[in-house]
């Protein structure tokens, strides 16, 4: 299982109608073959200027994430840069599992 990890920073001032794209967004990416699920986390940070928000998608291999940022990534970025400009920044990160712990009883 890979996670693509994409955190953004939104100002506020446009996050309402960022939001709602952003919804549409990402469930057009979990259209794309390989993508298992999402989620969506509010970043806790003290800034009253701006949203800071992470999506986690989860994907079954490296090879999906691949063919995703070599077919697909470029479309996506640039609408988002289309509607919103320089209003918002983004960065990425794959993070690939090496071991799972779990609770014992």
């Amino acid at each position: 299982m890979i996670i693509y990890e994409v955190n953004l920073i939104v100002q506020k001032s446009i996050a309402t109608e960022y939001k709602s794209w952003l919804s549409l967004h990402i469930n057009q990416i979990l259209q794309i073959n390989g993508f298992v699920s999402a989620n969506w986390y509010q970043i806790e940070y003290d800034d009253d200027l701006n949203e800071h928000w992470s999506i986690q998608y989860k994907l079954h291999n490296f090879s999906d994430l691949q063919d995703y940022l070599d077919n697909f990534s470029k479309q996506f970025r640039e609408d988002g840069l289309k509607r919103f400009g320089n209003q918002f920044t983004s960065t990425r990160r794959v993070l690939k599992l090496i071991e799972k712990f779990n609770l014992l009883m």
